[in-house]
């Protein structure tokens, strides 16, 4: 599941993870229309909604976007408007993602990743036991040319992120693995 600071950070992004089932909770709509509508036109953050609402807008033209569009990295993205109310974070925008993250994970066994740049977000998203990471726009490259696109359809990224149980973590000395600490002992101690 990907989340509004996440599209605005890189407007591709649907495109370029690859093989993967991506949901966009419908809230991240309203957001996206928000900022498209900011007073300074020429804003990152208008430029960068307009692109994700376009992106959106094409892949449901041709599929539901509901059940799922297919994208040319081999992903599907899918709008969901269903959430578990939650009210851990000041944003009521943030609570209701988490809550779509929840509710996907909700008696299924498919494990749900939320890509968020929100470092709260993603803290309150371990916190219910969901996996959380931020979005890296690095692309993957091979050497076999796995990750060969043509030059209309962006490169695929991986999403890898870490959960405070994770067998990783950050490296020693940076605010991250002090977070980590904080995380580690606030909430599996």
């Amino acid at each position: 599941m990907i989340d509004t600071s996440a599209l605005i950070a890189d407007p591709d992004a649907l495109l370029k993870i690859s093989d993967c089932s991506i949901v966009v909770p419908l809230v991240a709509i309203g957001v996206l229309d928000r900022f498209k509508r900011l007073a300074d036109l020429e804003d990152r953050r208008s430029r960068a909604s307009r692109q994700v609402t376009r992106t959106l807008d094409s892949l449901a033209q041709t599929q539901d976007i509901c059940a799922g569009s297919r994208t040319p990295s081999n992903s599907t993205v899918r709008i969901s408007r269903k959430h578990t109310v939650i009210n851990d974070l000041a944003s009521a925008t943030d609570n209701r993602i988490v809550g779509t993250a929840l509710e996907l994970k909700k008696g299924k066994d498919t494990e749900v990743i939320v890509i968020s740049n929100d470092g709260n977000l993603r803290i309150v998203a371990q916190a219910y036991g969901i996996r959380a990471t931020a979005y890296s726009s690095q692309a993957n490259s091979s050497s076999d040319g796995a990750y060969r696109r043509d030059k209309a359809a962006p490169a695929p990224v991986k999403i890898s992120g870490t959960s405070p149980d994770s067998a990783s973590q950050p490296s020693r000395g940076s605010w991250q693995y002090l977070l980590f600490l904080i995380v580690r002992s606030l909430f599996f101690s």
